[in-house]
């Protein structure tokens, strides 16, 4: 992202070029690599989703606008419940 000022800002596991996460994730193949940034994604998104709903599956659900099984298998996936 650019901010206001023209600054870059790098966020999340696309860190800027030369910091240690970047060379770890550029050591990777690409399919391990988009793997690695989805699985991380994923993971704070669904840990975001249930802080909002209060554990509340089904209004996280609703709030993602995705199936409730689909997100009963991230949060099985992640090992969240």
């Amino acid at each position: 992202a650019v901010t206001n000022d023209g600054k870059k800002v790098y966020v999340g596991i696309a860190q800027a070029p030369g910091s240690a996460a970047y060379a770890d994730l550029v050591a990777l193949s690409f399919r391990d690599a988009k793997r690695k940034v989805v699985d991380e994604f994923e993971l704070a998104y669904v840990r975001a989703l249930l802080e909002k709903s209060g554990g509340n599956i089904r209004q996280a659900a609703r709030d993602a606008q995705m199936d409730r099984s689909y997100l009963m298998e991230l949060i099985k996936r992640h090992r969240l419940k």
